[in-house]
């Protein structure tokens, strides 16, 4: 039986992977991610570690979990649950601060030591990829040669992956799983794929999350606010279309034939999907109908489409089913 206990919320997210105890476990993330884009890190230190909340809703470090490794090197790790306004100014910002921050008065440039940021995003940041893992560095336009190799970003965007546990091969692919999944998972019965010490640790860590009243609580509180702000968000965003749609009312009827069109396009987004799944899987279940006629975002259902022609049954799409 599983934990109950979701790891992309923040409070477990932070004790899996930010515990001094759990180090073994964040350095072995770390390299499923950087494989082939940084050395192999033989040691990480947490910068920031792990501590219960005095409060539900107190979010004071800007970033889940800082950690450096043997040569110096700084790592910036999060888990994000949406999309916000300048997602990618905000990494580009913090990556930034964090590597303009280590040089003190007199030291020269070259103590500088790479950054690196790692976000998991449970949200579509770029609908036009199709890779769920992509790095980011400073490169030339034309030639793509390397203007310096101390900035990295890597997205891991969780929707895009929809692997079953029996083809997991990779070690990112086991923890993108773990992080949709590990709810589910029981740290006594792990499919083979997943019985690896970290990721066995990491299982073990939920399930004594939801064991310990105290740090129970804590995650009831986190996930309540989350979703509280998650709905304030959402609020707040229709609020300004409906303020949007009235100003463009004033303005005349063109804005209004516009968004008729959006409306449209996302109709026609919706059955094309449904049409193929049908070609694909055959009968389409009701829960599968209602889950696609929620979703609003045509670049949403534009990656679902894309999906759809690998994938190998409706679960694989909404693995909630």
């Amino acid at each position: 039986m599983g934990s109950g206990i979701d790891p992309k919320v923040d409070f477990a997210f932070e004790r899996v992977f930010g515990s001094p105890e759990n180090a073994f476990v964040l350095k072995h993330l770390l390299n499923s991610v950087l494989i082939g884009s940084r050395p192999r890190l033989e040691e990480v230190d947490v910068l920031n570690p792990f501590s219960q909340k005095d409060g539900a809703t107190d979010r004071m470090a800007v970033i889940d979990i800082k950690a450096r490794d043997e040569q110096g090197r700084e790592y910036l790790i999060e888990m994000q649950m949406a999309v916000h306004n300048a997602f990618s100014e905000r990494l580009l910002l913090y990556a930034a601060k964090t590597y303009s921050q280590q040089l003190a008065v007199g030291e020269g440039y070259h103590q500088l030591r790479p950054v690196t940021v790692v976000c998991f995003l449970n949200d579509v940041l770029f609908p036009e990829a199709t890779e769920y893992h992509a790095c980011y560095e400073l490169r030339e336009a034309t030639t793509h040669r390397q203007f310096s190799d101390h900035w990295q970003i890597h997205v891991v965007e969780l929707p895009k992956f929809h692997r079953r546990v029996s083809d997991l091969a990779l070690d990112l692919e086991r923890w993108t799983y773990f992080l949709q999944h590990g709810d589910e998972l029981d740290s006594q019965s792990l499919p083979p794929q997943l019985t690896v010490p970290e990721i066995v640790k990491a299982t073990e860590t939920l399930t004594m999350l939801s064991h310990t009243d105290q740090e129970r609580e804590l995650y009831e509180a986190r996930l309540k606010f989350q979703r509280d702000e998650e709905a304030r968000m959402r609020y707040s965003q229709e609020q300004g279309e409906a303020k949007g749609e009235a100003k463009g009312e004033a303005k005349g009827e063109a804005k209004g034939e516009a968004k008729g069109l959006v409306a449209g396009a996302i109709l026609n987004a919706r059955e094309t999907l449904l049409r193929l799944g049908k070609i694909r899987f055959g009968t389409i279940p009701p829960v599968v109908s209602e889950l696609v006629n929620a979703i609003d975002d045509k670049n949403r259902l534009a990656v679902l489409t894309d999906q759809i022609l690998d994938a190998a049954d409706w679960t694989s799409l909404f693995p909630s089913i």
